[in-house]
């Protein structure tokens, strides 16, 4: 069945964007009573029956489905990188659900963002994590912060036993840094830019006590070890063993 975008009314009513409507009528070619899944973003779905009265299209709402809540709240820290890696990064975490995104600028960090640059970024942004969400079957797109500084952002967040920074020049073996941590529902993960961390952010993470972890003998780009890092921790302390929740591949 597939999934939408929705606001929904008091009433039950359902309205849908132009966008949305697009999607459900022309290119899925639902019809009048068809029904599909409303997300509100938050991570309640309605399972909602298509209607239309003169040329206006909107949805009633027929289920209100469970909210889930994830075993895991992850939170990724990435370091801005160029275009196409980071809005592959962001469908990929999101895919895996991860709860929150944080775009991180250090001192390598080669994509700088002016107010409207960043405001347009960011639209583009939400619209790629909405589709993954769609297809990933979930009900809740991610927060999306602004980026921040790396400095301004650890100063001004929560820090706690389950952070990581992933680091190309050692650490603990991230499994078995994991394997201590097993009741944890809280976790922030901090991927580095292209080039890697340099002295001056690792002497901020220390400050913080900001744990180094590594992925093993190889180097990977910051890309692929963003996402290998998210499957451990979903599979360590998160929900990708479960039957109900398990992850299908779609061609």
């Amino acid at each position: 069945m597939y999934r939408a975008l929705v606001q929904v009314g008091d009433d039950g009513q359902v309205a849908l964007s132009e966008e949305e409507v697009h999607h459900l009528v022309r290119v899925r070619r639902l019809q009048p009573g068809q029904m599909f899944w409303g997300l509100d973003g938050t991570g309640q779905e309605f399972r909602c029956r298509l209607e239309q009265d003169h040329g206006r299209w909107w949805g009633k709402v027929e289920e209100v489905r469970k909210q889930r809540q994830p075993l895991l709240k992850m939170t990724l820290a990435q370091s801005l990188v160029k275009r196409d890696r980071f809005e592959w990064i962001l469908e990929k975490a999101t895919e895996l659900g991860v709860w929150e995104i944080v775009p991180i600028i250090t001192s390598r960090t080669e994509v700088r963002l002016g107010d409207r640059r960043e405001q347009n970024k960011i639209a583009r942004w939400n619209k790629i994590m909405l589709g993954a969400v769609k297809q990933s079957g979930q009900s809740r797109v991610p927060l999306l912060r602004r980026a921040v500084p790396l400095q301004e952002f650890l100063s001004k967040e929560t820090i706690s036993s389950t952070s990581f920074r992933l680091d190309e020049s050692g650490g603990t073996c991230f499994r078995d840094l994991l394997s201590q941590h097993g009741g944890s529902r809280k976790s922030l993960l901090f991927v580095g830019p292209e080039g890697g961390w340099d002295d001056q952010d690792r002497t901020i993470f220390d400050q913080y006590s900001i744990s180094p972890v590594c992925l093993g003998p190889r180097i990977l780009r910051t890309e692929t070890a963003a996402v290998a890092a998210l499957s451990i921790l979903q599979y360590e302390l998160g929900d990708l063993c479960e039957e109900t929740g398990s992850i299908h591949s779609k061609a």
